[in-house]
């Protein structure tokens, strides 16, 4: 797969209350068997990715998204913690997703404790302000990358633009143009790339078939799209990526394509991501 779809970090996401369309982790026994709700014993996941090779079907790693708790409903979910834990449940990789700042650019720090690589993305106003008018605050996102292995980081400042998405945002995405995909139509996304120091264009699309990237899925109840570069030249050549919704709660169910975590060497992994929720 090309290079420009390493950019795709998968989504942590709100959810809404819906259960009984989804998946729960709670009556899920083989999910619990293979990634089991024991690292949080005070603060349990919310949400856990089940990561399996495309290919093998082997168990690549555990997602665990934690949100934040408050009791001022302002702030309460403005902040999720994931943990990505290896088929043995050690500690790979960690990332905190702060949507103070807004839902389709949250904050965003991902570590890998493997091998440091580092991706992050900051509003530039946590550091300094940028005044555009007296009445105006125009901000620009951080953007950092450090390779796998490596100690230097490599930054740039990227201005704020149209349609811009960082990192989880992309669910909000689909949540706020929700009815403009599932009439079929296309949405252009700018995708900010950590990963390539960059802004990637992106189109999404509602899969019009019952086969959504070579996965079955059903169209009664669930809704998948298609996610593929605006590029003409680079589409002929690169896998699209796939997200499979529940209709009903609007939840992300299952991810296809390449994921944000490397193997232990730094090599992209191909994998389906499955997504239970608590409640």
């Amino acid at each position: 797969m090309s290079l420009v779809f390493h950019v795709f970090i998968r989504l942590a996401l709100f959810s809404a209350s819906i259960a009984m369309f989804v998946p729960c982790v709670a009556a899920n026994v083989p999910v619990l068997e293979s990634c089991p709700q024991y690292q949080h014993p005070a603060n349990p996941a919310d949400i856990i990715g089940m990561v399996r090779d495309v290919e093998s079907d082997e168990l690549l790693y555990c997602e665990y998204h934690v949100f934040g708790k408050s009791d001022d409903t302002e702030q309460a979910n403005k902040k999720t913690n994931v943990e990505y834990r290896a088929f043995d449940q050690t500690l790979i990789a960690t990332k905190l997703v702060d949507y103070s700042q807004g839902l389709l650019r949250p904050n965003v720090v991902q570590n890998d404790l493997r091998h440091n690589e580092l991706r992050s993305s900051l509003d530039s106003s946590l550091n300094s302000e940028i005044i555009a008018t007296a009445y105006e605050k125009k901000s620009a996102i951080n953007v950092s990358y450090r390779k796998p292995n490596s100690d230097e980081i490599a930054s740039i400042t990227i201005e704020l633009e149209e349609m811009l998405v960082i990192d989880a945002g992309f669910d909000e995405a689909v949540k706020e143009y929700w009815y403009t995909l599932t009439r079929s139509e296309k949405l252009i996304i700018n995708f900010l790339s950590p990963l390539h120091l960059r802004i990637i264009k992106l189109t999404v699309k509602q899969s019009n078939t019952n086969d959504c990237y070579k996965e079955v899925y059903d169209r009664e109840t669930q809704a998948c799209f298609l996610i593929r570069p605006a590029n003409m030249v680079l589409n002929l050549f690169v896998k699209p990526l796939s997200l499979t919704y529940d209709l009903a709660s609007r939840r992300l169910l299952r991810f296809k394509g390449d994921v944000n975590i490397t193997d232990a060497q730094g090599n992209i992994q191909n994998a389906i991501i499955k997504y239970y929720y608590a409640s």
